[in-house]
């Protein structure tokens, strides 16, 4: 699942992250993960490392909030090549909450947080890994409108301690969003470029579209920046 923005966002290639994982140096590897009825997952592996997050001061359309600053990230880590799509989604859960339905690759959405947390304690379960997450006083079916939960904690004492597949933390996703650029978009300063790398209000029917057609950013992470 991308999952920078969860409630009607797409679940998507930032969208799980498992640490542990040791990236192999100048080749493109990760974990493929297989579900039944021969779908499939696959996870590309990000090194530890530091980077800018945030934005400059005098860069167009930031926000006040967006405040540069240098992160480093002391994990390796797994993180999906493309958003969760509404095959793999209704392979764990059962339901497709979706709006824009017709193709089992298209992203899945309309999902809320408790959705994605529990979609990503279903892909634990699935893989025999510890639970990241203690779900308490939940109600409803993920995948459905009534779908909350009461408490909501990490079964270890930090996100980088759990075993199981997580949500990525904001600096886990913007590091990997960025790809080691420190450009307003990971493709450059062209926001004509957009169209290459992105489904958005002008390229994409006003529709999502499924996943992974558009270029990647250059740590192999599709649909960054759109759909």
């Amino acid at each position: 699942m991308h999952v920078r923005r969860m409630v009607t966002a797409a679940l998507g290639a930032t969208g799980l992250v498992l640490l542990g994982w040791k990236p192999v140096a100048a080749e493109v590897s990760g974990l493929t993960v297989r579900l039944p009825g021969g779908v499939s997952l696959f996870f590309m592996d990000l090194a530890a490392g530091t980077f800018q997050m945030g934005s400059p001061s005098g860069e167009a359309d930031r926000s006040p909030d967006e405040t540069l600053h240098q992160v480093t990230l002391t994990h390796d880590f797994l993180i999906q090549a493309t958003e969760v799509t509404q095959g793999q989604w209704r392979t764990l859960m059962g339901n497709n909450p979706s709006e824009f339905t017709g193709d089992d690759n298209r992203p899945v959405e309309q999902v809320s947080w408790y959705d994605a947390v529990a979609y990503a304690n279903a892909l634990s379960a699935r893989e025999g890994l510890p639970k990241a997450y203690d779900l308490s006083s939940c109600s409803g079916t993920p995948g459905t409108d009534n779908y909350s939960c009461g408490n909501v904690t990490f079964t270890a004492a930090t996100p980088y301690a759990t075993t199981g597949w997580r949500l990525p933390t904001e600096a886990e996703w913007e590091y990997a969003y960025r790809a080691g650029t420190s450009t307003p978009w990971f493709f450059g300063s062209d926001s004509n470029l957009l169209g290459t790398y992105a489904w958005f209000s002008s390229n994409s029917g006003n529709k999502t579209q499924p996943v992974g057609q558009k270029q990647p950013n250059a740590w192999g992470l599709y649909d960054m920046a759109g759909n």
